[in-house]
């Protein structure tokens, strides 16, 4: 095979291109923070120096030395566990591998290209609005990086982009006009991409200290705007799943039950994932969107109903998509029936939540052994013919009344852990008081559960949605009282009322473990300015995500309803036949007014530009006629502020030409 050879015209000058490598791929690790792991960011940060610092380009030796220990690092690191994560850090590891050997325009190419397609593969893991802007930015570099390897006007950085951004801001109206009008057609096929990471962090599993776990992020799990309704804090209990299986200190899902109950919903396997289509409601409602956490479980009030389609109830309160998560999605639920209180705070009567085929003999089951302290307080609390809901009270005072704390820190407990913390620590968070108190109502003989999800939220003035964070991550129990229903018991509103009226910060004020290991977070939350920002950026996020991710088929014909009085495909395709006419029209003339060669100065350009409007005077400047004989020519045919804006340009070009004044009287 013959050597390919490398001609001197094609060999690119380092120097010219190395702020727009550089550019890009710190644009692309910023993007990837959240997948990427630490290793691969000091990888990066050795290419970026092989590429930008003088004293080590073209070390041949040291970028083998270095390339060698980035693929043997990966390798160890991932092995061969696949996943969408580790096919996207493969591609951005490689990508920036190529920085080291751009000689030529095919290498830049190469380079581009393969990070126009990360930009474009980092949309899976994110989409908030402050990844587009990053995008957006290495987009900008990725075409100046085309411009000068292309152009031979090289010119300095600074013009690079300005040009960019004039090519950009020529196709962002066309842009807009696509997006807004352009028929919204769902998908012709879904794939579903499960990655390996899960974000919420609640699980399907309860043990004593794992919900303490989440209250150390700060991370948005969920937003939520309610319409027709104003709910109070304390009533939002978001139900993302019911627990009804005890085994080995443990509270879980009950599968058997689980696959019954999405067998009648139709969604026992998963499956292609429905379309977001919202429906017009007069009733109140609101809608939620939900960040991904690789599962199937949607958050939802008691009581509420899907009026969105993409989401399924499956019994017990409980909603799910058909689908795991793995990208923001919204969905919109109606309010049929709220939790109405029952006994202040800690006890209210919920609206339907049974089950809908699966056996309620579930809601009782126990070992037969274990938590032996615990079994004889219930004993005693029964002895003196106490009804359920005499031992529902008794069980909350019990908690009032025996020294028991909420704390963020709890002691660890081994064996027999409803024992160890009744009897020995006292020292709990919500799941603590939650496991317990279920234990003891299925020991008296009384249905009952653990429901996972978030509590509260923090309701955002500038945007009017509730956002809803890690750290409200939040347990409590429904029981089912004969004459009464099911009950939802909250037996933190006993121990921590403050966790429900104000929050988890206020709860675990005296303590100060409120984010304490998220140092970052910590800071925002207590500096005033710091919050302020978050809330703001929180709420362009959200609408970010609402109006513009969320803009959908129904969110077009709203809009065009609005537009046109009624909505049909072919007044669709009219409007947006005749708003890209007149786009196109107007980058058109705008092309057309500035032809002329960059060679020529500012002060001609606006001299020539000039001429052009008057030719909408039918005032033409003859070939080779001079600036000041066309003025002398024409002036007195012109209306009076046109002669004017004649004579300024003429004066203007005079001045720049000769340097010398020029009177036109």
């Amino acid at each position: 095979m013959a050597e390919v050879q490398v001609s001197q015209t094609e060999v690119l000058e380092l120097n010219g291109i190395r702020h727009g490598v550089v550019g890009v791929m710190l644009l692309q690790a910023v993007s990837f923070l959240s997948i990427a792991p630490i290793w691969l960011f000091s990888c990066i940060a050795l290419f970026i120096a092989l590429v930008a610092l003088p004293g080590l380009v073209g070390k041949r030796l040291l970028n083998v030395i270095v390339l060698s220990a980035s693929v043997i690092v990966f390798f160890l690191d991932y092995r061969l566990d696949y996943s969408v994560e580790m096919a996207a850090v493969f591609l951005l590891l490689v990508g920036c591998m190529k920085s080291l050997e751009l000689r030529s325009q095919r290498d830049v190419l190469i380079f581009v290209y393969v990070m126009l397609y990360l930009s474009a593969v980092s949309m899976l893991f994110e989409q908030g609005i402050m990844h587009v802007v990053l995008q957006f930015c290495s987009l900008l570099f990725c075409l100046a990086l085309l411009m000068r390897i292309n152009d031979s006007v090289i010119g300095s950085v600074r013009s690079q982009i300005g040009r960019v951004l004039k090519i950009v801001s020529l196709a962002f109206p066309l842009a807009i006009c696509l997006f807004m009008f352009f028929p919204r057609i769902a998908p012709l096929w879904s794939m579903p991409i499960k990655t390996s990471s899960a974000q919420t962090g609640l699980s399907e599993t309860l043990r004593p200290g794992a919900i303490a776990d989440l209250t150390q992020s700060a991370e948005t799990a969920f937003r939520a705007t309610f319409f027709g309704l104003q709910p109070e804090r304390e009533t939002l209990y978001w139900r993302a799943l019911v627990l009804d299986r005890f085994d080995d200190d443990a509270w879980s899902r009950d599968r058997e039950a689980l696959l019954v109950e999405r067998g009648r919903a139709g969604i026992a396997s998963v499956q292609a994932q429905k379309i977001y289509q919202p429906q017009s409601l007069s009733t109140p409602y609101y809608d939620v969107i939900l960040e991904p956490h690789n599962n199937r479980w949607a958050l939802a009030l008691a009581g509420s109903e899907s009026a969105s389609g993409n989401v399924f109830s499956i019994g017990m309160g409980v909603n799910e998509f058909n689908y795991s998560l793995n990208s923001p999605t919204p969905y919109r639920m109606k309010i049929d029936g709220v939790a109405s209180s029952y006994e202040g705070t800690a006890i209210a009567s919920l609206p339907d939540v049974s089950r809908k085929v699966s056996s309620s003999f579930q809601d009782v089951q126990l070992p037969a052994n274990g938590n032996p302290r615990a079994r004889d307080l219930v004993t005693r609390f029964l002895s003196d013919g106490t009804t359920e809901i005499e031992l529902i009270s008794k069980i909350l005072d019990f908690y009032a009344s025996e020294g028991f704390a909420y704390t963020l820190k709890p002691p660890l407990l081994e064996q027999d852990t409803v024992d160890g913390f009744l009897f020995d620590t006292k020292l709990g968070f919500c799941e603590h008081y939650a496991s317990s108190m279920a234990f003891l109502l299925r020991e008296a003989g009384i249905p009952s559960r653990i429901v996972l999800g978030y509590q509260g939220g923090e309701f955002n003035e500038s945007a009017g949605h509730w956002t809803i964070r890690q750290y409200d991550a939040h347990s409590w129990v429904e029981a089912y009282v004969q004459g009464h229903g099911w009950l939802r018991i909250d037996p933190t509103a006993y121990v921590a009322p403050d966790r429900l009226s104000f929050g988890l910060e206020a709860a675990v004020q005296a303590e100060g473990t409120f984010l304490q290991d998220n140092y970052l977070a910590s800071i925002g939350y207590r500096v005033g300015a710091l919050r302020w920002l978050i809330e703001q950026g929180d709420a362009i996020n959200y609408r970010w995500q609402r109006f513009v991710l969320g803009y959908g088929e129904a969110d077009q014909k709203k809009l065009l309803q609005s537009m046109l009085g009624e909505f049909s495909w072919r007044h669709l395709v009219y409007l947006l036949i005749g708003i890209l006419s007149v786009l196109s029209a107007a980058t058109m003339l705008y092309l057309y007014l500035g032809r002329y060669s960059r060679s020529l100065t500012r002060v001609e350009r606006r001299y020539l530009r000039c001429v052009l409007v008057l030719r909408v005077f039918r005032v033409e400047r003859l070939r080779g006629e001079t600036p000041i004989n066309f003025y002398k020519r024409v002036s007195d045919a012109l209306p009076t502020y046109i002669k004017k804006y004649l004579a300024v340009r003429t004066r203007e070009l005079h001045k720049k030409l000769y340097n010398a004044d020029l009177s036109l009287e």
